[in-house]
């Protein structure tokens, strides 16, 4: 009955009222929308994303925030650290290696690319930029056959642009094998080969007819998830497309309106009812221009008075209505207004910071997701150092971690206050905090020991003295409690970094 309805989801009901507006409801999966969908969200995407000047800036911005200015810096670390914690031979031995590792993964990926053009800094870039635009990001792993060194990497990644995959939509191969969006796949959903469109002299691959089986293993293919099963990812544009729309309308309007307002335009009113009409009669009844002098001015006949037109465009909630739409845009990526609209001159400091935070945390687990999608190829990068004699045998088993360029502060001031009094309770370490500065702690070690040292040789002592007066202002009881240590000594220890 439709008491026992309404006791429920009013939204499950249908009627007349609301059957316009799901009317287009289909209840089918992601899967089976993209095959229809995908081709065409991409291309205009695409389009948005290179004629509309704010969805570009955002773009690039998001893929400046994630990436960072260098790209990330990465780092061998211990899969299991627990085993090195009681091992002195074992640290050391891992401390060789991963400095030597670090420093090979660094020569790499200042150059990655197949064809020697781009850094890995670019091709982690034109990731995040297809993630806006096609949803897909895909990277060949491929060997490098014309290095002939021996002691060189030969693996290479070879980006690949993703309407050269997703723009075959559904069809069978020879073997009875079937297709979609390009890709073959197990009855569970595994894929096993991309097909890519072959692309011609000209760089162009729309019209082309012939394509390339690469196997899956060799292929990173990167996209936001959305539903369990989901084949391939949604371009991050496509919700906000009628926005975009919708905005490119009201601006278009507002301009002609203000245009036509911004003329002379001129209205001629009767002041009496009966007054003469004199001079040449045109359409309306007005009366034409007379010249007098270098300008044409025109004049009301006897008995009319003359009114200029105001021009009422932009209205005054033209720019709080493109902020709410704009607003609307960038919630995809959490990103807020001030950064789509590149703008924080009517932000508090309050709203900046915490709009701030929440986009953080999306880029926090974007930075995440890249380092499962990229960390096994640079893995095999190791191993290929390792069997070429580049680098030591690993002593023990060990992942690849990276450190990110922290985004800057709102108020650099507060936030440092807020560090200290992190130091001060405990709750986070230093390390912690060089880690999110994307500052390497043994880099840093390293640093300090210098800072000591150089200290040391304008005064014996006055590193130690530097050195234990910044800890002081950062936690005091820590140095309260080494003086009471250093009293209750007979000898006077040497203060080693």
């Amino acid at each position: 009955s439709d008491d026992l309805q309404l006791r429920r989801w009013d939204g499950a009901a249908t009627h007349r009222l609301n059957a316009a507006q799901f009317e287009d409801v289909t209840g089918r999966t992601i899967n089976e929308d993209l095959v229809a969908s995908l081709p065409v969200l991409m291309s205009r995407c695409a389009y948005e994303a290179s004629t509309n000047p704010t969805i570009e800036g955002m773009i690039d911005t998001h893929a400046i925030d994630i990436i960072g200015p260098d790209g990330p810096q990465l780092q061998v670390l211990p899969a299991d650290p627990d085993r090195l914690s009681n091992n002195k031979s074992l640290q050391d031995k891992f401390a060789e290696y991963a400095s030597a590792a670090e420093e090979v993964l660094k020569d790499w990926f200042k150059m990655p690319d197949l064809n020697g053009e781009l850094s890995g800094v670019d091709i982690l870039s034109m990731d995040i930029h297809q993630q806006w635009t096609t949803g897909n990001s895909v990277v060949q792993v491929v060997e490098d056959d014309t290095i002939s060194s021996r002691r060189s990497i030969h693996l290479r990644w070879n980006p690949i642009h993703a309407e050269r995959v997703f723009n075959n939509r559904l069809y069978s191969t020879g073997d009875g094998k079937r297709i979609t969006l390009g890709m073959e796949r197990t009855k569970s959903g595994k894929r096993t080969k991309y097909h890519v469109l072959d692309i011609d002299a000209f760089g162009g691959f729309s019209a082309s007819q012939n394509y390339e089986r690469i196997d899956a293993a060799y292929i990173i293919h990167r996209f936001r998830s959305r539903e369990p099963g989901q084949i391939c990812g949604v371009p991050m544009l496509a919700s906000a497309l009628p926005t975009i729309a919708d905005i490119r309308q009201f601006d278009k309007l507002t301009m002609e309106a203000a245009k036509l307002g911004a003329t002379f335009g001129i209205v001629f009113e009767d002041k009496f009812n009966d007054s003469p009409q004199k001079g040449p009669r045109r359409a309306g009844g007005v009366v034409g221009a007379v010249k007098t002098g270098l300008a044409q001015i025109l004049h009301a006949p006897k008995g009319k008075s003359v009114t200029q037109v105001k021009p009422e465009h932009p209205t005054n909630n033209y720019v709080e209505y493109r902020s709410e739409r704009w607003r609307d845009v960038g919630r995809a990526s959490q990103m807020p207004l001030m950064m789509v609209r590149l703008g924080s001159e009517n932000h508090s400091f309050a709203s900046a910071r915490f709009d701030a935070m929440i986009y953080q945390r999306g880029i926090r687990r974007d930075q995440a997701h890249i380092l499962r999608k990229y960390s096994p190829s640079l893995m095999d990068v190791l191993r290929e150092a390792e069997l070429a004699g580049m680098i030591p045998m690993r002593p023990c088993q060990v992942e690849i971690g990276a450190i990110f360029t922290r985004l800057p502060h709102v108020d650099p001031q507060k936030e440092a206050r807020a560090r200290q009094m992190d130091l001060e309770t405990m709750s986070c370490s230093l390390i912690d905090i060089w880690a999110e500065d994307g500052m390497r702690p043994q880099e840093m070690v390293t640093k300090l020991k210098q800072t000591v040292n150089s200290l040391n040789q304008v005064q014996d002592g006055l590193g130690a003295a530097w050195l234990l007066n910044n800890m002081k202002k950062t936690n005091p009881a820590v140095i309260d409690m080494f003086d009471a240590q250093q009293a209750s000594s007979e000898t006077q220890p040497a203060l080693a970094v």
